[in-house]
């Protein structure tokens, strides 16, 4: 994929610090943010209770 399809319109530092980057037509996994969300804030997702 190129460069331009790949990396999504944020500042460079950003792509580098957190590793951002697009994934064919959908854009970003929603797999991959949910783990690397979990790596930052170091919790895991809890069940809604609504």
């Amino acid at each position: 994929m190129p460069a331009a399809a790949r990396e999504p319109a944020v500042p460079a530092t950003w792509r580098e610090e957190y590793g951002m980057r697009r994934y064919g037509f959908h854009g970003l996994s929603c797999a991959w943010a949910l783990g690397r969300t979990v790596e930052l804030l170091g919790q895991h997702p809890q069940s809604s209770t609504w």
